[in-house]
């Protein structure tokens, strides 16, 4: 009770250095917080790119008689962010069918024309098809294509070549329905909805693409795959977005470290001068008998507290700011326990660059009880 009524009667004595530290460590904290913000916010754009984020499902003999519950499986763990999966079949040299389940394919493809299929077209299994820009002049123009016997309505097309689907293949899939070798000039694309794909076609290979998974999540999940479906395999990117997001904490904290050390300077002389307005408070407690160890921790008690209620506003300006900062990287709160730590870090650095005011304080104070 003595501590807490003493911050009571200090800031009532000293509202303005008071008030000036708190603001100090709040903006110090929003720091922090925006930049750890900024490197989430670059790890999930990065993990929701196609070869970041999309896991090789190469078909067994066995597993392509049962697509329905391939399928249906695949569905079910849609909750763990599958935002795509598209179903393979090479059934010429110069043209692959894909099945497509989803309604992102504009994060693949730059649109040409038209739009891509929306959630009607997906879930009725309309024959629709979304076509690549080298289809050929008079297919785009008639706005139809025939595959085996049946027409499909041409919604839309792009610039879909090889590599918008090879890079987010498995290097270590061993079926091969895009080659290497394959161009925009020998290879073009017809996206159907899945629903009408499965009518017609048996699927080589699967893309099945996550937003924003881990590479630890996305190993899971193809481990699962290849254990369901024995003759099959399952392939996690080649590229781990876990080493992204830990190379940008880095540099995104040791941004957010400079930053707070530019304004912790003047938080720091704020925190001493502050440190300073207790002498009359410690000369009273020591004339009382309270010990030095005791006035130091009340003194870095309240200062332990300012920043815990001072971590918490800057939390929730941070949150408020949302709709300022999505331009820059979308609606990302930093990862709690990187803030935690570097918070710890500056608390500490705090009490060290602070010790000598607060132990000459101390120490006068009990000479003057001494007297």
């Amino acid at each position: 009770m003595i501590a807490f009524h003493l911050l009571k009667k200090h800031i009532q004595m000293h509202k303005s250095v008071s008030a000036l530290l708190f603001c100090g460590i709040v903006v110090c904290i929003y720091c922090i917080s925006v930049m750890l913000g900024i490197a989430v916010g670059q790890y999930n754009m990065i993990a929701s790119s196609n070869d970041y984020a999309s896991i090789t499902f190469d078909i067994g003999e066995g597993t392509s008689k049962k697509m329905d519950e391939v399928s249906e499986y695949i569905n079910n763990i849609s909750n763990n962010g599958v935002i795509n999966v598209i179903y393979l079949s090479r059934i010429s040299d110069n043209l692959i069918v894909a099945g497509w389940d989803g309604t992102k394919g504009q994060n693949w493809f730059p649109l040409t024309t038209g739009r891509f299929f929306n959630e009607e077209e997906m879930s009725d299994g309309k024959k629709s098809a979304f076509v690549s820009d080298n289809i050929g002049n008079e297919i785009l123009s008639n706005k139809t294509v025939e595959i085996r016997q049946t027409s499909y309505n041409i919604i839309g097309s792009a610039w879909i070549v090889p590599w918008n689907f090879f890079t987010a293949m498995s290097s270590n899939s061993i079926v091969h329905v895009i080659r290497e070798d394959d161009t925009e000039f020998n290879l073009s694309f017809i996206i159907i909805p899945f629903k009408c794909y499965k009518e017609e076609f048996v699927p080589q290979q699967i893309l099945i693409q996550f937003n924003s998974a881990s590479y630890t999540e996305l190993k899971k999940y193809a481990d699962e795959i290849e254990s369901r479906y024995g003759d099959s395999k399952a392939y996690p990117p080649d590229k781990n977005s876990d080493g992204i997001l830990y190379e940008n904490k880095i540099r995104y904290g040791k941004m957010a470290v400079i930053l707070c050390f530019i304004a912790g300077l003047t938080v720091m002389r704020l925190m001493a001068e502050w440190i300073r307005l207790y002498q009359k408070e410690m000369y009273v407690l020591r004339l009382c008998g309270m010990t030095g160890l005791r006035c130091t921790s009340i003194i870095y008690g309240h200062l332990l507290l300012y920043f815990i209620l001072g971590g918490c506003i800057a939390i929730f300006i941070h949150y408020r700011t949302f709709f300022l900062l999505k331009p820059i990287y979308g609606n990302c709160f930093p990862i709690m326990d990187a803030l935690i730590k570097i918070l710890t870090i500056m608390f500490v650095l705090s009490v060290i660059c602070t010790v000598p005011v607060t132990r000459r304080i101390v120490v006068m104070g009990k000479e003057v009880a001494g007297t």
